[in-house]
């Protein structure tokens, strides 16, 4: 009960500052030159360095192991060059580089994997993945951040872009789903002790899926309603504050003591990876939508690169166009970035769902005698 309540404190911690963030942010933008919100993190940073050495305990094993660089190296060759080829794919088309980039990413996980096999100690223990809930809490965790980092990517652009909103302003309304977020996370250790795990587990999972099914209600007008892009991040926020917490504590306790901090990192890992896969995943799908959907009819051939870019460089393309082909533009614009956003929110709510069922089944599996033994 300790730990996941200590597990759920933690997911509140990391979902507060995910909600005063946006709105630090958009206050700078407002007031000072765009490059502040990368440099307001040096005077974070130095604060953490001084307190960290007082305030946190230090915790040691006594048989570490060697840390093994090229697996370091490795894990990072794997997942770049994928990322990098998904999103030029969306942005340019097929290419024989691409091609390359993936294969090179693919050819490193293979190697990472075998490798990991191979070490007496691993940078990450496979023989975890043997057990089945502890599968299915780490591919939960993963999927959850998964969704919240790409309704991060193309809310605050939809919030602005389409629906007029300034910095600011869209950093307020992105607070909803951040405070959702906290409150899931708290919530988690007391929705366990009356039910069990996989259950809040996948129940967290349909919630987020909900959430996103709910961004079919978007509005492409500038004055249409905002509320169904809050209630949605709402949904989204408690479901994955929820999943996250669960299936980090899930984690955690399905590992043997002796493997607790492996399987920690492991967690950490499954999270990080769920924000940049959903970055670049769910971002190049709603950004291929929209070039798919961009009406450039009355665009002069030497702008219509800009305008497919972005939609921000769509509504900059826009503002030094006549009318009507000014007007024609951002309304092509706002209606295709809402389809991408339908195409990805469809998407992730059906993988979700589809992970809820999988998770809720593997969770109650027993492990094998064979993966009990490893």
């Amino acid at each position: 009960r300790q730990r996941t309540l200590a597990i759920s404190v933690w997911g509140a911690m990391a979902a507060s500052g995910a909600a005063f963030g946006p709105l630090l942010g958009g206050w700078m933008l407002e007031h000072f030159w765009w490059g502040a919100v990368f440099l307001v993190n040096l005077p974070v940073m130095a604060l953490l360095l001084v307190l960290a050495p007082i305030l946190v305990p230090e915790s040691r094993d006594p048989n570490p192991g060697r840390f093994d660089l090229v697996s370091a190296g490795l894990s990072m060759l794997a997942l770049i060059p994928v990322v990098y080829a998904v999103k030029e794919f969306a942005a340019h088309g097929p290419s024989l580089n691409l091609l390359i980039s993936a294969g090179v990413g693919v050819t490193a996980g293979v190697l990472f994997v075998r490798r990991q096999r191979g070490l007496a100690a691993p940078l990450i223990d496979l023989d975890l993945f043997r057990l089945p809930a502890f599968r299915a809490a780490v591919f939960t965790n993963l999927l959850s951040v998964f969704a919240l980092a790409g309704v991060l990517f193309f809310g605050s652009q939809y919030l602005q872009l389409v629906l007029g909103k300034s910095p600011l302003q869209a950093g307020l309304l992105l607070i909803p789903g951040t405070v959702g977020s906290m409150l899931g996370a708290l919530a988690a250790a007391w929705l366990v002790r009356y039910w069990r795990p996989a259950t809040v587990l996948a129940g967290s999972l349909v919630t987020v899926a909900l959430g996103a099914g709910l961004y079919w209600l978007l509005p492409t007008d500038p004055s249409g309603s905002v509320t169904p892009f809050i209630v949605g991040f709402l949904l989204i926020g408690l479901g994955e504050g929820v999943a996250l917490t669960v299936s980090a504590d899930m984690i955690v306790s399905t590992a043997p003591e002796a493997r607790a901090g492996n399987a920690a990192a492991i967690s950490e890992t499954a999270m990080e990876m769920g924000i940049a896969l959903g970055v670049a995943v769910l971002g190049s799908a709603v950004m291929a939508a929209f070039r798919g959907g961009l009406d450039l009819t009355h665009v002069p051939s030497a702008q219509a690169d800009a305008a497919r870019e972005s939609l921000g460089g769509a509504i900059e393309t826009a503002r030094a166009l006549p009318e009507p082909a000014a007007g024609e533009l951002v309304n092509s614009a706002h209606s295709a970035f809402v389809t991408g956003i339908h195409l990805a929110a469809t998407s992730t709510a059906v993988l979700l769902l589809l992970t809820a069922f999988v998770a809720y089944r593997a969770a109650t599996r027993k492990p094998s005698a064979t993966a009990a033994a490893a």
